[in-house]
């Protein structure tokens, strides 16, 4: 009977710790917008693709609308071209080198900007040169290895690049490790003992799916989000590391007159991941950008260029201003 009772001590007591830290974790959550709608769409906007996981399905107008309360943060449209990235801007120049390639996620496809103030192409309009936005919602370093590793680069460039360039963030990381719910089918690599390689994708096998269904699961509760499902480890670092060497290299056998350039979005100067993310680029000779060297006072006052309090996506003047940066900085000479 003593064991009985202690046992239900051990079940209640640790009930409470549990429920403590759910409310802790949601008085401490920030509070978020909800997320975009996609109010028209001609035709699908996005469908799975067994290369990148998922990816626009092409020649499509999208417009999506984000509102928190009676705030209006964007009303935009997405224009999608028949080689299923988002439009540039005419390219007046016959130079097969006036050309420039784009990677990353919703920060370079520009969420929530028009598409003339989406940063690839305000790059084309100051240039003249072709660009190729190749960055998409949720993507990571993973979906631009893959476009380049299985030829989906090469079928629709049409030019000898000068620039490709790769903007990143800090849970680039994360998303490459496969722990990002909306990319199950995210293409995925590992690290062996004779270097990186391609292994299908995050839902590849049974187990796979389970634990995507377990974490799907536990995304429900507030303390599994702030302190469990965004845990990097240097294990994944390593893997990101690794992914964009990879694509790195990629870049050199396929474009051999192109240079390969990263900006690093660094929101918080002493955040370990993005610490131990810099010092192994560097190590790999990727010396990355950091954006708090592209837009100043970025650190000390984040949301005058963010759209809004409740979305830190770029708004069209930032987008704008490292357009600039990458005119001057690398297609300028």
């Amino acid at each position: 009977m003593l064991r009985v009772r202690r046992a239900l001590l051990i079940v209640v007591g640790t009930a409470l710790a549990l429920a403590v830290l759910e409310i802790a974790a949601r008085l401490l959550a920030p509070e978020e917008a909800p997320p975009p709608r996609f109010v028209e769409s001609t035709p699908t906007y996005y469908v799975r693709d067994d290369i990148l996981g998922y990816a626009p399905a092409g020649a499509a107008h999208a417009r999506a609308v984000r509102t928190h309360g009676a705030d209006l943060t964007y009303s935009v449209t997405y224009t999608i071209g028949d080689d299923r990235l988002r439009i540039s801007p005419p390219a007046p120049s016959r130079d097969p080198n006036a050309c420039a390639l784009f990677f990353g996620d919703s920060f370079t496809y520009g969420e929530g900007v028009g598409d003339e103030d989406a940063m690839p192409y305000v790059v084309g309009a100051l240039t003249g040169y072709r660009v190729y936005n190749f960055g998409f919602h949720g993507y990571g370093p993973h979906q631009m290895l893959a476009a380049l590793d299985r030829g989906i680069v090469s079928r629709v460039v049409r030019c000898s690049p000068r620039l490709v360039l790769y903007q990143a963030l800090v849970d680039h990381a994360w998303r490459a490790a496969g722990y990002a719910p909306w990319d199950a089918h995210g293409p995925r690599y590992v690290l062996t003992k004779t270097g990186l390689v391609a292994a299908g994708h995050f839902d590849e096998t049974r187990i796979d799916r389970l634990r995507l269904r377990t974490r799907a699961l536990l995304r429900h509760s507030a303390a599994y989000r702030r302190w469990i499902a965004a845990t990097v480890t240097d294990a994944d670092v390593e893997r990101f590391v690794a992914i964009v060497a990879g694509a790195r290299q990629q870049v050199a056998a396929a474009f051999p007159s192109a240079a390969f350039q990263t900006i690093l979005w660094d929101p918080v100067a002493d955040d370990a991941v993005l610490r131990k993310e810099i010092d192994g680029l560097r190590a790999a000779g990727i010396d990355p950008v950091r954006i708090s060297d592209v837009l100043p006072d970025y650190r000390l006052r984040p949301q005058t260029y963010a759209l809004s309090r409740y979305d830190n996506h770029p708004s069209p003047p930032t987008q704008r201003a490292i357009a600039r940066y990458v005119v001057s900085r690398w297609l300028s000479r």
